[in-house]
């Protein structure tokens, strides 16, 4: 050390030494360790905004964000190896990339990450999905509700064995500040440690009041959620409110809320089966277009949107009030609401926009970014729209007619066997019965004819 300097700085632990207890002067000492940087030293916990990118990657980025379809090759490269799920991965992606946050005038703040809950059917993937957005993230703390308490996800206070101090223990909220926490079986939780997490939900902080401890952590992170439905499976004779079975309060803090229904079609099915076995054989996904990015350019990548804030402009605020007003007129006519919508609603809808945006390093928000944040909230409930029109009577009927117009276009063809039609929707679910009303509704109207023996259809307008 050099001597000239009388004043220095010492980063370490103060401890008592029993060994010195005796001497007064010395009844605590400095623990320190020194730690020499290496060059192949890697870097695993760091926040996204301080990833520090080399220059090679720099330029890779660069090359990347002139593409055009950069948002749809960044989604397609999470976790390739899981079949399907395309707009979830981009729910996800976002997720990665979140929202600048807003701090206003008088001190308040306005959260910028997105939280996402998964909510489907065994076996769809949901845990795969948490897994490898733990391993993309630079940050990330992966938990399951089972195996959580409420002090093990906020924070403990404990008595430190040596001091005999009460000390303060930082839970999986508060590790995951600025990154990412997964919560599998969400579900699972008891209802009194799910509440602890509603303040950091929105507020992203943990208060703690115990033991003479009041103090507030900060905790601002994105929650990433998996969850099953109340009965295992999602039940379709039930209301989404008795399947989902999450408070109000906790799903209005979701940006977004993903039902993933495991529904038998022959079409997917036999796709999915495909690419399951291909994947066990090969150990790789098979080919989709472009060679998927690696997690370490996608690392790259987002923390360099990360850095990016867009805003609104002033033309975008009456398009964007007059979208969330009719989302919420239109659950107010619904009888069967599939989604709790309030003003928080209304912040996701700008959140998920802005996150867009930062996506092409914009600096300002596009109608396009709207849109597809209105997209991504409808199709999040696709799979329960879909089954509210096979349950009326009329719906199914149409939907069978636009599936034999489809086919039979597809096909070129103007006459259609009765076996052909009935296998074409027989893999989209619907029954023989359903296919001789339709037959009968549209014979009636002149669209077809059809054959008195073999039920035969033949187009007429075609």
């Amino acid at each position: 050390m050099d001597r000239s300097v009388n004043s220095f700085t010492l980063v370490g632990i103060a401890m008592p030494d029993k060994n010195l207890a005796d001497i007064p002067l010395c009844r605590s000492n400095i623990k320190a360790e020194r730690h020499e940087k290496q060059h192949d030293t890697e870097i695993t916990k760091l926040t996204l905004i301080s990833y520090e990118l080399g220059g090679e990657e720099e330029e890779q980025i660069a090359r990347l964000a002139e593409d055009g379809d950069i948002y749809n090759k960044l989604a397609q490269s999470l976790a390739p190896e899981i079949f399907g799920h395309e707009d979830v991965k981009k729910a996800l992606l976002l997720l990665l990339v979140g929202a600048p946050h807003r701090k206003l005038k008088d001190g308040m703040k306005i959260r910028g990450d997105l939280h996402v809950c998964l909510m489907g059917d065994p076996g769809v993937a949901k845990s795969q999905l948490l897994k490898h957005i733990i391993n993309v993230a630079p940050r990330g703390v992966y938990t399951t509700g089972k195996g959580s308490s409420g002090v093990g996800l906020t924070a403990a206070v404990q008595k430190d064995p040596v001091t005999n101090e009460m000390v303060l223990e930082g839970g999986a909220l508060v590790l995951a500040d600025m990154g990412i926490c997964a919560i599998d079986e969400f579900d699972k939780m008891d209802e009194s440690d799910r509440t602890a997490i509603h303040e950091v939900m929105e507020q992203q902080t943990v208060s703690i009041a115990k033991a003479g401890i009041t103090t507030s952590l900060n905790a601002r992170t994105a929650v990433l959620a998996a969850a099953n439905p109340a009965w295992g499976r999602y039940d379709l004779r039930r209301t989404p409110a008795e399947n989902i079975n999450l408070p109000p309060a906790l799903l209005s803090r979701f940006d977004l809320l993903w039902l993933i229904l495991d529904k038998a079609d022959m079409d997917s099915d036999l796709e999915l089966a495909r690419h399951v076995v291909y994947v066990h054989q090969n150990k790789e996904s098979p080919a989709l277009g472009f060679t998927p990015l690696e997690p370490s350019v996608l690392r790259a990548y987002i923390s360099t949107a990360r850095k990016v804030s867009p805003h609104i402009p002033r033309e975008l605020e009456e398009y964007i009030a007059t979208a969330y007003s009719n989302i919420r007129q239109d659950e107010a006519k619904s009888s069967n609401p599939h989604s709790y919508t309030t003003i928080r609603t209304l912040l996701s809808i700008l959140r998920i926009s802005t996150a867009l945006a930062r996506l092409r390093f914009a600096e300002a928000v596009a109608q396009s970014d709207v849109d597809e944040a209105l997209r991504l909230m409808q199709m999040s409930k696709f799979s329960l729209y879909s089954d509210d029109r096979q349950k009326s009577g009329l719906d199914a009927i149409s939907d069978i007619y636009s599936i034999l117009r489809e086919e039979a276009a597809r096909a070129n063809k103007v006459d259609v066997s009765y076996a052909h039609a009935l296998n074409w929707i027989s893999r989209k679910g619907y029954s023989e019965a359903q296919l001789k009303e339709c037959l009968e509704e549209y014979a009636s109207l002149n669209v077809w004819q059809i054959f008195p023996n073999t039920f035969d259809i033949r187009f007429i307008d075609a």
